[in-house]
């Protein structure tokens, strides 16, 4: 395919896609105008990263050519014929090989195997540790076990002596009822007694008197 005809489809595409966005009727621009719209978005870009004034240069050269290809990143050709880089990795090649990771942080084959030795020892003192933990936390719940176990019990000792305070205060409370009414009666007792020998002694008094009269 010809410099040309590469031209001609790339600004009918282009054209064809402007079409289709403002509505406009298709036109067909000549390489003239294409080249002054690849300039005037290189002008365009360059504003955009540097603050300066908008220019649209009159022909194109190599300079603005350079000067695109630096402002976008090395992203486009200098030639319309040049082949496009790929947008994202081979699928059939990686991106990085084993040699060059070696090369670039510079492992040997040595290094790399006491890496791997590091990590399968460090892997199983982890197992151990996790192994040991397990035992930890299984000794820790047995333990926790025993003490709800020891606290259940010390609650049911409680319960059994708050029930026995309050038997013996009951008992207490009974006893001091029944001696309270056994004072109760020794007090009548005693005053029974007391008005007896009262009366007692009123009539020993009055058969006295009545006897010195005589």
């Amino acid at each position: 395919m010809s410099s040309e005809s590469n031209t001609s489809s790339s600004l009918t595409m282009s054209s064809t896609v402007h079409s289709v966005h403002t509505s406009e009727p298709l036109r067909t621009l000549s390489p003239e105008s294409n080249t002054s719209s690849s300039l005037t978005m290189s002008s365009t870009v360059h504003s955009v990263h540097t603050g300066e004034p908008l220019r649209t240069p009159k022909s194109t050269t190599k300079e603005d050519l350079e000067e695109l290809k630096r402002v976008l990143g090395n992203q486009i050709p200098l030639s319309p014929l040049s082949p496009q880089p790929p947008l994202g990795p081979s699928p059939h090649k990686s991106n990085t090989s084993s040699p060059q990771i070696l090369e670039r942080y510079s492992l040997s084959k040595s290094d790399v195997l006491k890496a791997i030795v590091y990590l399968e020892d460090a892997t199983k003192e982890i197992q151990d540790n996790n192994v040991r933990l397990s035992a930890v936390l299984l000794e820790m719940r047995k333990a926790n076990e025993e003490m709800r176990k020891a606290n259940e019990e010390m609650r049911r000792a409680s319960e059994e002596m708050g029930r026995a305070n309050e038997r013996a205060i009951e008992e207490m409370r009974k006893a001091n009822e029944e001696t309270r009414k056994a004072n109760e009666e020794t007090m009548k007792g005693l005053r029974n007694t007391f008005m007896f020998l009262g009366c007692a002694s009123l009539s020993l008094i009055a058969l006295l008197v009545f006897q010195n009269k005589k």
